[in-house]
């Protein structure tokens, strides 16, 4: 397999460990209060503020663009833990 150069454009992955809220559409009847449901979400940061936490499967460093973000508020995580400081989003 070919080697490739990696651009300097890096990233942290992280996973996130965080607690789902829940919701239903359209007229329902009330029966109980669903369990919590906890999840892990992985992948790069792409932002972060006081608020929330962006994460993206893939940056386009020559675009700037994020393929697939998912920002989750930072009051429903239990727990980041970092896998990479430093991983490069793209490839030359």
């Amino acid at each position: 397999m070919e080697e490739l150069q990696k651009t300097g454009c890096t990233h942290k992955l992280v996973a996130i460990y965080w607690l789902d809220a829940d919701t239903s559409a359209g007229w329902t009847i009330y029966e109980k209060t669903p369990s919590p449901v906890y999840l892990i979400s992985y992948g790069l940061v792409a932002g972060e503020d006081e608020h929330c936490i962006t994460l993206s499967f893939t940056h386009n460093s020559d675009s700037d663009e994020y393929l697939s973000t998912h920002s989750i508020p930072k009051s429903m995580i239990k727990k980041i833990v970092e896998i990479d400081t430093s991983a490069h989003c793209s490839d030359e």
